[in-house]
C-alpha cells in the first residue's frame, strides 16, 4: 500500500476492486485512501477523506456506493460531530451525506434491512450507553429503546430475519471488564431483549453468519488473557454451543467466508504480541485448523474476499505499523496459503 495504516476500513466495490480508507499510523490519523485492482495485482491511487478518520464504518451501499460513517478524527480535541461521507465509484470521488455523527470508537454498525444503520454503544470521552438508528437518506439520528446493558468492543451481526444479535464487549470503561451478557435488536418493534449468554465472557471479538443461519463467535479477550473457545448461536433455540478451541488464543482476529464455506480466521493480538497465524473452521465438523502463516505478525488490518476467491489481508501492525498486504490463496494445498 502507500500509506502504513492500521485501524481502517475495506470494501469491496462492484467492480471488484477494494478500497481502504482512513486508519492510522505513527504520524496520526490518516485521510488517505487506496484501491486495490486484484486483476493487476496493483494498489491505484484514490482521493483523500475530506474528514480522515480512524476505527470508522465503511458499508457498502445497494446502489454500489460507499458509506464512511463514525470513527475518530485527526483533529484534537475532536469535532463534536463528524460528517458522514459518500464514495461514488462512478466518478471516483468523495461526496458530502446528509448527516453527521458524535466521534466515537469501539462501537459498532449494521446496515438493517430498512436501509437504516443501527450503531451501538462505543466509547468516546466516556461510554456511550445507548443505541441510534441512523437515516442515510435524511441524515437524522433517532435513539432506539433502552438496551439491556450499555457495552463497547462488542460484536453485532444481523440474523437472517432481519434482528440484530449483540454480544459480549466490556461494560466498564478503562477496566477491560468483560462481559457474556447477550441481547436482541427487533427494527420492527424498536425494542431491545435478553437472550442466552456467552458460556466465556469476552471483548474484542468477532463473528459471522454461518450458512445455516448460526452466528459463529471467535477469538476475544477477558481479564487481559485471550479466550480459545469459539461458541455458535442458535436464534431458533435462543443457545450457544461450544464450536472448538482455536489453535492460537486471539483478539480482534478477522473472520472471513470463503466460497467453500470454510471461515477463515487471520491474525490478532495472542497472549504477548500480534500473530502471524491464520486458521480456518469447518462448518460440519466445527473444528478448527490451522491454515499457514503470513509473513508478519499481524493485528488492526483489513481482510476481504476477492472475486477470484483469495483474501486480501492488508495493513495493521506487528511490532510496527505495517504498509504490507498479502493475498491467502485456498487453493494451494500443499503449500503456506498466504502469498
Amino acid at each position: 500500500m502507500s500509506h502504513e495504516r492500521r485501524f481502517a476500513s475495506a470494501t469491496l466495490l462492484d467492480d471488484g476492486t477494494v478500497l481502504v480508507a482512513g486508519g492510522e499510523n505513527i504520524d496520526g490519523v490518516l485521510s488517505a485512501s487506496e484501491i486495490y485492482a486484484p486483476a493487476l495485482d496493483a494498489w491505484l491511487p484514490a482521493p483523500d477523506i475530506p474528514w480522515g478518520r480512524v476505527s470508522h464504518h465503511a458499508i457498502a451501499l445497494a446502489n454500489g456506493e460507499v458509506m464512511i460513517l463514525g470513527g475518530v478524527s485527526a483533529l484534537s480535541p475532536s469535532p463534536p460531530a463528524l460528517p458522514v461521507l459518500v464514495y461514488d465509484p462512478d466518478d471516483g470521488q468523495w461526496h458530502a451525506s446528509p448527516g453527521a455523527l458524535a466521534p466515537r470508537t469501539l462501537d459498532s454498525a449494521t446496515l438493517l434491512d430498512n436501509g437504516s444503520v443501527l450503531l451501538v454503544g462505543g466509547y468516546d470521552e466516556s461510554q456511550i450507553p445507548g443505541a441510534t438508528l441512523f437515516d442515510p437518506t435524511t441524515g437524522n439520528s433517532v435513539s432506539t429503546g433502552a438496551m439491556q446493558i450499555p457495552r463497547f468492543d462488542h460484536v453485532a451481526l444481523k440474523l437472517t430475519d432481519g434482528r440484530v444479535l449483540v454480544a459480549g464487549g466490556s461494560t466498564t470503561p478503562g477496566a477491560g471488564t468483560a462481559t457474556a451478557a447477550c441481547e436482541m435488536y427487533d427494527p420492527v418493534a424498536n425494542t431491545w431483549s435478553p437472550v442466552a449468554s456467552l458460556a466465556f465472557a469476552r471483548q474484542a471479538a468477532n463473528a459471522i453468519l454461518l450458512d445455516d443461519g448460526k452466528v459463529l463467535v471467535a477469538g476475544g479477550a477477558v481479564d487481559g488473557s485471550t479466550v480459545r473457545m469459539s461458541e455458535t448461536y442458535d436464534p431458533t433455540t435462543n443457545t450457544w454451543t461450544d464450536s472448538g478451541e482455536l489453535g492460537v488464543g486471539r483478539f480482534v482476529p478477522t473472520l472471513t467466508r470463503l466460497p467453500d464455506g470454510r471461515i477463515l480466521a487471520v491474525g490478532g493480538v495472542g497472549e504477548a504480541a500480534p500473530v502471524a497465524s491464520a486458521e480456518l473452521f469447518d462448518q460440519v465438523t466445527r473444528q478448527w485448523s490451522a491454515a499457514g502463516r503470513m509473513a508478519d505478525l499481524r493485528s488492526g488490518h483489513t481482510a476481504m474476499l476477492l472475486p477470484n476467491g483469495r483474501v486480501l489481508v492488508a495493513g495493521g501492525n506487528g511490532f510496527n505499523f505495517l504498509r504490507s498486504a498479502e493475498l491467502y490463496d485456498p487453493q494451494r494445498i500443499y503449500a503456506d496459503g498466504f502469498e
